[in-house]
């Protein structure tokens, strides 16, 4: 057998000059009959690209097609196995058993630390590695022993038992498979008899593993079409493949203006931007990028995939549509995940589980019940259940929860139960059809492609799932959480590929793999992520195949993959010298903030550019030079969906009412106030399991008000006092957290609580033998008054948690404060001799417009913080003319309120409120973006402000976890319990 070798030459695309010659070498007399022609690519899409040209240029005629393969699925195409190969389903579990009856010595000679017996999915997985590491030897026909073997005579080698460990547990699984009449696939290669007589084609495969090649050397017909010149003949073997000694040490010269460093993974969007709509300079004065060429002959390179998603965000955000040959990962799709969701929920019968569940798009639609999720987070903040196999509270306002929960949890009916998994396919392919039966879906529509590719890839390991019901020695006993498990993890690494626009339209710039890039026929080609590890790929981290064990046994090593990203790369420039353009970007940083570092194949030039090269690398970012683009669909604000200014107020509505503590929020942060107090925006935090400084405070303040209001209130006994304040302390805690008083943290809490109140009825006890009494008609009363400013009037409220009377006839107002840090009232009310807080003085206002009598009255707090030694009053040290001021502080702020203004964001506050990400309190653009948008309130027009005001009240809410709540404006706060209370 020999083969021959064609050179195709670079300077035109590989796949239209290899359809060229195919048409020339086996269309004859008319006919284009290609069918006893396979050819061999070394990608999928290659595969289908060719086609496309090959029916192109067989318009006219009748056209038999060749077969196309990739050079995985080549062997199968060259013989008939003897016996019944396995799937690769039965082969993974065939593995796992045989690993977890192996002896438990054998095993740890190779695990040190096995899975636990009953974790399936783990054992699953393990068996997944272990067939890995099998799979890379036998593509060079290794087998586990002879590796050992020719370690030893290779190189100092010290994992011999380790290596006869695994030989052992290969045998088994072996031995396994063959008690099912069965044979893995890649024995049935090995010992295959090879009979083709077809002519094979192998198209730019500059890398084929020796299994391979032993194969193809029992097939008469045999070309190798290179993708390169005749004069790079030497460089290539008589397969067609790299000699690695021609192109491990050879440069390349690029370009400079070619080669872009940024610093971070957005910074490398920017340049892509930077790249296609502005570079002139790079371009010799040529038009831009996208105007040179079609959207449909530019592709954007890939060193990372995972920045697929960001690319296309950022070239949306310019109008220009894209489209992801990388595809969607499954794992990531709408059932794949409503799977994975539903078995964590299945499994745990947690609330978090259960409320990501309900969060599902399709569940939401499925269950037909508006605002579940945020009736359950407001009964997560209200009660912290973290476990719904207890009973629910509030039943009276949780029916509808309890149904949806009964109702998911019928999906797979007895899910607990303990089967086979083949029998897990059936419920599991009924939960999915009643989620989805109804759904109205249309084939032609790219997101209802996504779904139904999606549907069918996962039906079709449910169907291969319930196949073992054949071969029922193979598969494990497993609840259905597991059975789910096991199907998603078979989907792992496989894509949906993007058929059309994400933007909709015609032509749309293609996002590749790297890999893809040798034969993609685009004449502009922008390559991202172009660092070290990406482009060259290396692997350094393989526990059981490590680089250096790699080469011994001649298998693929970073060396073999920096020779093949080398040669990738020529070709692509090659291939664009004349015509096309091709930019490369490089970044500092990845998404996580590591160090990254610069390509070898930018660094394999001249000694003399070396230096330069580095010193690019490591200097300015390209991306900060100049002024920064603002991106934005055409049409909209920049920033309008992110940070909207507040209208004035002839577009808002007039502001009545004002609780007293509302003030403080606005001296704190006026466009803060707005967000919260004018719009009504609030987080309700889900996801705690013990009580905030909040919550806190309203148990304490609940406990507080029923004493207040009890005849035990003028009682000198303190063990009575708190013998009353500690019973109804459990009563408080039974209502909102349970009979069992939640979890262990709220238990906790509840006995910190317990200690501050009973050193609360020392202090108690003491007051009422001074002759203080608490008047309980007045305890957590509700007070409103009419409020004078610039000859207008508004309603103040607020509400005063007692007030005590003394038996000589003095009055005082008190506020309770849980806070830890038990701070006083100058440290709350007032900062560098300016008032920050008004609720103290508006109270006194309040009372003494309300009881005449009572003036004067003093003004404290009961304060009831961590420290018990500080717990007891704390009284306010004002003068009248302290007063006077601080109603003229709250004269000026209410009519800032009245009169609309409420911009802009100041410093984010201390404790976090859930607006930071609206106030962008973490960008570290915030003050330029601030900036800008004030500059665009001068600037702009009354519709403007409208319009943008318009936008934020249509989107009701601008982030996950903020909802809207139908609140008014003026209603009361929470109980204001100063800092926040920690449980230690």
């Amino acid at each position: 057998m020999a083969v021959e070798r064609v050179f195709l030459g670079w300077n035109r695309p590989c796949l239209h000059e290899a359809a060229k010659w195919l048409m020339r070498r086996f269309a004859k007399r008319g006919q284009r009959d290609l069918s006893k022609v396979i050819v061999v690519v070394p990608a999928a899409r290659a595969g289908r690209r060719l086609m496309e040209l090959l029916t192109q240029q067989s318009a006219r005629g009748i056209f038999s097609p060749p077969t196309i393969v990739t050079i995985g699925m080549l062997p199968e195409k060259l013989y008939e196995p003897e016996q019944t190969v396995a799937t690769p389903l039965q082969s993974q579990l065939a593995r796992a058993r045989s690993l977890k009856n192996a002896k438990d010595g054998l095993l740890r000679a190779v695990v040190p630390h096995p899975p636990e017996t009953d974790n399936v999915e783990a054992w699953f997985n393990l068996a997944s590695e272990f067939g890995r590491i099998t799979e890379s030897l036998s593509a060079e026909k290794i087998a586990i022993g002879q590796a050992a073997e020719s370690l030893e005579q290779n190189m100092q080698f010290a994992d011999r038992d380790r290596w006869d460990a695994l030989a052992s547990l290969q045998d088994a699984y072996e031995q396994t498979l063959a008690e099912q009449n069965l044979v893995d696939r890649d024995t049935a290669r090995r010992s295959a008899t090879v009979e083709c007589d077809q002519h094979v084609v192998l198209l730019a495969t500059v890398d084929l593993p020796k299994l391979h090649r032993e194969m193809l050397g029992h097939v008469e017909n045999i070309t190798a079409l290179i993708h390169a010149p005749q004069e790079e003949e030497n460089a290539f073997d008589e397969w067609g493949c790299l000699i690695l000694d021609a192109w491990a040490d050879r440069h390349l010269n690029l370009p400079e203006q070619m080669i872009h460093v940024v610093d971070r993974p957005r910074d490398q969007a920017h340049q892509l931007l930077q790249t296609m709509r502005s570079d002139i300079d790079q371009l010799d004065g040529k038009p831009t990028l996208n105007q040179r060429f079609a959207l449909d002959e530019i592709t954007v390179g890939l060193g990372d995939q995972d920045m697929a998603p960001a690319l296309q965000r950022t070239l949306d955000l310019i109008g220009l549509p894209s489209r992801s040959a990388v595809g969607a990962s499954v794992e990531r799709s709408a059932p794949a995940m409503l799977l994975a969701q539903l078995a964590r929920f299945l499994e745990s019968q947690r609330r978090d589980d259960f409320a990501a569940l309900l969060r599902h798009t399709d569940v939401e639609s499925f269950l037909k019940t508006e605002q579940l999720p945020s009736r359950l987070d407001e009964y997560a903040a209200e009660h912290l259940q973290v476990d719904l196999a207890n009973p629910w509270l509030d039943t009276k306002n949780t029916e509808s929860l309890q149904k949806s929960c009964e109702r998911l949890n019928q999906l797979i009916p007895d899910h607990a139960t303990v089967q086979a998994l083949s029998r897990w396919s059936a419920p599991i392919a009924e939960a999915l059809l009643q989620v989805y039966d109804g759904c109205s879906l249309n084939r032609f529509e790219p997101d209802d492609t996504k779904l139904i590719r999606a549907l069918s890839m996962i039906t079709d390991v449910l169907r291969a799932q319930a196949e073992l019901e054949n071969t029922p020695d193979l598969a494990p006993n497993v609840t259905a959480s597991q059975a789910i498990a096991i199907t998603l993890s078979q989907l792992s690494g496989q894509t949906i590929p993007e058929e059309g626009s994400s933007s909709g339209g015609g032509g749309a710039i293609e996002l590749l793999g790297w890999l893809e890039l040798a034969l993609d026929d685009a004449p502009a080609i922008i390559v991202t992520g172009l660092n070290e590890g990406l482009i060259p790929q290396s692997r350094t981290d393989d526990a059981f195949l490590p680089d250096h064990v790699r080469s011994a046994l001649g298998l693929e090593d970073n060396r073999r993959r920096y020779a093949r990203d080398l040669f990738i790369l020529r070709a692509i420039c090659a291939n664009r010298e004349k015509d096309g353009f091709v930019a490369l970007i490089s970044g500092r940083r990845n998404i996580d903030n590591e160090p990254l570092m610069p390509s070898r194949l930018v660094l394999s030039c001249d000694e003399e550019k070396l230096p330069k090269r580095v010193e690019h690398f490591y200097g300015d970012d390209e991306a900060s030079h100049g002024a920064p683009l603002l991106l934005t669909k055409p049409g909209r604000d920049t920033f309008c969906d992110i940070l909207i200014p507040p209208p004035d107020k002839q577009l808002g509505r007039t502001i009545n009412r004002l609780s007293v503590t509302a003030l403080r929020a606005y001296i704190a942060d006026p466009y803060r106030f707005y967000l919260s107090h004018v719009l009504g925006l609030e987080t309700i935090e889900d996801s705690a399991s013990e009580m905030d400084g909040g919550q806190f405070g309203n148990v304490a303040h609940d406990v507080l008000k029923v004493f207040g209001r009890s005849d035990v209130r003028d009682s000198e006994d303190a063990e009575q006092i708190a013998n009353f304040l500690s019973g109804h302390l459990d009563r408080v805690i039974a209502k909102q957290y349970g009979s069992s008083g939640g979890s262990v943290a709220i238990r906790l809490q509840a006995e910190q609580l317990r200690f501050r109140l009973d050193r609360f009825a020392q202090w108690q006890a003491a007051q009422v033998r001074d002759g203080w009494r608490i008047l309980p008609d007045l305890v957590e009363r509700k007070y409103e008054a009419p409020f004078s400013f610039d000859g207008e009037t508004i309603t103040l409220s607020g509400k005063i948690d007692r007030i005590d009377k003394h038996a000589d006839g003095g009055y005082r107002v008190l506020d309770y404060k849980t806070g830890d840090a038990g701070k006083w009232p100058n440290e709350t009310h007032r900062r560098s001799n300016e008032w920050i807080d008004l609720q103290l003085p508006l109270y006194k206002l309040l009372a003494e417009l309300e009881f005449d009598y009572m003036k004067p009255v003093q003004l404290g707090y009961i304060l009831l913080p961590k420290q018990q030694n500080q717990i007891g009053l704390a009284m306010a040290n004002w003068d009248g003319n302290m007063i006077d001021r601080a109603f003229a502080k709250a004269r000026e702020v209410v009519a800032a309120i009245r009169e609309g203004k409420f911009w802009q964001p100041q410093r984010a506050p201390r404790w976090s409120d859930g607006l930071d990400r609206i106030c962008l309190d973490r960008c570290i653009d915030r003050k330029r973006i601030i900036e800008h948008v004030s500059q665009s309130i001068e600037q702009s027009t009354h519709d403007r402000l409208a319009e943008a005001h318009s936008i934020l009240e249509e989107q009701k809410t601008l982030f996950a976890g903020m909802e809207v709540l139908p609140t008014p404006a003026d209603e009361s706060e929470p109980h204001d319990n100063g800092d926040q209370m920690s449980l230690f």
